[in-house]
């Protein structure tokens, strides 16, 4: 992925990472980006970070997308997957 899809257009991603470096300072951070500029995403958008996250090694994925309407769908199943 290029570098410049990674800009955190509002903040949100950088806030929560502070977050978390602050309560496990020892945790490492996979930051990735499945929203565009304007919190827009697509499901494969969100498919793909997940499995990248679980190629990676994740052992905790956090999210922040408030409500998405997928129950059954492809982001229900690659989550179901990453549980596994």
């Amino acid at each position: 992925m290029r570098a410049d899809c990674l800009y955190d257009s509002h903040g949100h991603g950088t806030f929560v990472s502070s977050v978390l470096s602050d309560r496990a300072s020892t945790a490492s951070i996979l930051a990735l980006k499945a929203f565009d500029g304007d919190g827009a995403s697509k499901p494969q958008w969100i498919v793909s970070a997940i499995e990248y996250s679980c190629i990676s090694g994740a052992h905790v994925i956090l999210l922040s997308s408030g409500a998405i309407e997928d129950q059954g769908g492809p982001v229900s199943e690659a989550i179901r997957n990453a549980l596994l």
